[in-house]
């Protein structure tokens, strides 16, 4: 029932080693069919040119689906599209879809199988683009079971190994994660010229000027600006406008210059520019300790493990999350195996015809358009 209406996969139904032994199966699978049954209907549709474009497109079409359309239920009950969301998330999380996928591999197999060897570039360059599309395919679907993340919160100087799942549910890792401190970068300040409405207050416009260091003379709005002390990070600045000395801070309610009566000069804060945590990691089963600095999307590879600094709560610590995928190598073979074959095809030149020299009309090409 669940298959016929499309009901939603749980990945942890394929973990290791049923993942494996499944693609242990397809591998047989396509074997069987092209040195046991080659002449069969079966392993002729399936390399057929037409019957694994209309597979490949339908899959296409959900993919993007998945990768353009899907979000998360907490954002789209924001955006009051819940429902839409609910209907794409049943569509690529179902059975149907894992089964499209399947019968690509399945297809895919019995492509390079069914391939007759030859010793060109173009040969190599077809069974690369085939065989890195399988593996990454294999990577994203049989991964996903085998694909652990964790949530963790580390205290500066408190050393821990316990996180938690999605679900809430408690893991003890095998290293201890400490946090050795948490520095914030900022962009430097900004001149800053606002022109405000004199009735209500209202902001009109603002033009600014980036603080540059050995940069002592700016021009804003057309107001020649003259720093005297103080630094470009600084939270104030004291600026000659005209002749007169005024004192800025990035609060300007404590310091700003007016310069006309719609006019004043603030001295802007400027933006985060990075978080940085710096971390520590004790393997507990040797001993071995490692530092190294997290930053947001920056993550720190600790073995088959990725660290994401994911939030920074004050007096508290950083919330870290661990992400561990032993099939990611996988999905980068898949990705490199399919560069080397756009190369291969690239150097071995376009499709070319064979023409009969006596009717020129008449060519054959060399792609086969039939059987794959």
């Amino acid at each position: 029932m669940q298959f016929a209406t499309g009901g939603g996969v749980e990945a942890s139904l394929w973990e290791f080693p049923l993942n494996l032994i499944l693609l242990l199966f397809i591998f047989s699978a396509a074997a069987t069919l092209r040195w046991g049954y080659p002449a069969s209907g079966i392993y002729k549709y399936l390399r057929n040119a037409g019957f694994s474009a209309g597979v490949l497109s339908v899959g296409i079409i959900l993919t993007l689906i998945s990768g353009l359309f899907m979000q998360d239920a907490a954002l789209t009950d924001e955006y009051g599209s819940t429902a839409l969301s609910a209907i794409l998330h049943a569509t690529v999380n179902s059975w149907p879809f894992v089964c499209i996928l399947i019968l690509l591999m399945l297809i895919l197999c019995t492509i390079m199988m069914g391939r007759k060897v030859q010793f060109s570039l173009r040969y190599f360059s077809f069974q690369l683009n085939h065989a890195g599309l399988f593996l990454l395919m294999a990577a994203a679907l049989f991964g996903a079971a085998d694909k652990k993340e964790y949530r963790i919160m580390v205290g500066e100087g408190r050393p821990t190994s316990l996180a938690y799942s999605k679900n809430g549910v408690a893991a003890k890792l095998p290293f201890e994660v400490q946090l050795d401190g948490f520095d914030t970068e900022y962009f430097p300040n900004k001149l800053t010229v606002l022109e405000f409405d004199t009735l209500n207050g209202n902001v009109l416009r603002q033009s600014f000027s980036d603080l540059l260091a050995h940069t002592y003379i700016y021009k804003v709005d057309g107001y020649d600006i003259e720093i005297g002390s103080g630094e470009i990070y600084s939270d104030s600045l004291a600026v000659n406008i005209m002749g007169n000395q005024w004192l800025l801070n990035v609060d300007y309610g404590l310091g700003f210059a007016p310069l006309e009566t719609n006019k004043a000069l603030i001295l802007s804060k400027g933006g985060v520019r990075r978080y940085m945590a710096s971390l520590s990691i004790t393997d507990l089963a040797s001993g071995h300790e490692q530092k190294n600095a997290v930053m947001v999307n920056h993550p720190w590879a600790y073995g088959d493990s990725h660290i994401y600094l994911e939030n920074y709560v004050p007096h508290q610590g950083v919330v870290l999350r661990i992400s561990t995928d032993h099939w990611l190598w996988m999905a980068y073979a898949g990705l490199w195996a399919m560069i080397a074959g756009a190369l291969l095809m690239f150097i071995s030149g376009p499709v070319g015809f064979k023409y009969n020299r006596e009717n020129p009309e008449d060519g054959v090409s060399t792609f086969n358009t039939g059987e794959l």
